[in-house]
């Protein structure tokens, strides 16, 4: 029977280069907030841990009159910038000589399969979490009457309506947030809250993906277009976990045109795979350790100067026990 020795001339080195691989596959396919052409690349500052993005404003709109023979008022450009710090993370799997003898599978292709999903889960939650706990108005849409988060109940008029989804557009196209190339905003939607907006009566334009006529590509986890939009469905979109009224759950659809955000990384992501016998912390070589680690960092941009260029809308679902 075939085995694999650890001992064998660059292992680690095949070890780490599938898990790349993967990592690779997994930012293509499963990352859903760093999906192409939603974020806008941020440059690190040399000699610090600090990213920068420089933006441009807009002239003003206004009709300026020429005099005969007399040049205009020359304009101003005014040059912004947003900074933002980086941080690193990782995670390590530590494989016994026992557990790799005795296991019938390849335990160090089933440690670079679950390394390179976490690294790639890992800096597409990351991301979320900061356009979750991003609050600034207009960004956050609420319910009818709903001051905050807090005020949210477990009520039907709280879940999710076609009348939010208008809103939100309503409010992206006032303040000239370009939509994608197809014409449309994007949405990250959790598929609890999606099926409230299927289900509701009064969205008769919903038109579910199965249905479209025409031969465009389709969205990673695209469920189908409202006012619009079309909808991402993800168990990654945000839960924002009990913070309404009497501990109601809480969710944001998030519904967005291109580069809402700026990204940028300090520290690629970079696999490493020790061998058994290692250092001198394992000098019976019974243990090998496979890992990742990056540095990286974003940050909702306010391109335009009249606010970000997405909408958050708060609500609860009819499922209401998260599982």
């Amino acid at each position: 029977m075939a085995t694999v020795s650890t001992a064998t001339t660059n292992f680690d080195k095949t070890v780490t280069a599938l898990i790349l691989r993967q990592i690779v596959d997994n930012l293509r396919k499963a990352a859903i907030w760093m999906d192409e052409g939603t974020w806008i690349e941020a440059r690190l500052i040399a000699g610090t841990n600090l990213l920068r993005y420089i933006a441009y404003g807009d002239l003003a709109t206004t009709v300026q009159a020429l005099a005969e023979g007399t040049p205009p008022t020359a304009d101003t450009l005014a040059i912004n910038y947003a900074e933002f710090s980086c941080a690193q993370a990782g995670r390590t799997v530590e494989l016994t000589d026992v557990a790799m003898l005795e296991s019938p599978h390849d335990l160090f292709a089933v440690a670079a399969e679950r390394l390179a999903y976490n690294a790639v889960f890992t800096l597409d939650r990351n991301v979320g979490e900061t356009i979750r706990d991003y609050l600034t108005a207009p960004a956050q849409i609420l319910p009818p009457g709903r001051a905050a988060r807090a005020n949210i109940t477990q009520a039907s008029s709280d879940y999710l309506t076609a009348s939010l989804v208008r809103t939100a557009v309503t409010q992206l196209r006032a303040v000239n947030a370009p939509p994608f190339a197809d014409g449309t905003y994007h949405a990250i939607i959790h598929p609890y809250v999606a099926r409230d907006l299927m289900e509701e009566s009064a969205t008769g334009g919903w038109l579910d993906v199965q249905k479209y006529v025409n031969n465009e590509n389709i969205l990673n986890g695209e469920i189908g277009r409202l006012h619009g939009v079309r909808f991402k469905e993800s168990n990654n979109a945000t839960y924002i976990g009990t913070g309404g009224a009497s501990s109601a759950n809480i969710f944001r659809t998030v519904i967005y045109g291109p580069g809402y955000f700026a990204f940028g990384d300090q520290q690629s992501i970079e696999a490493y795979m020790v061998p058994p016998g290692g250092d001198h912390s394992d000098p019976l070589a019974q243990k090998a350790i496979v890992g990742w680690k990056a540095m990286w960092g974003q940050k909702v941009l306010d391109v335009t100067g009249t606010g970000p260029r997405f909408r958050g809308i708060d609500t609860v679902s009819s499922a209401a026990a998260v599982g």
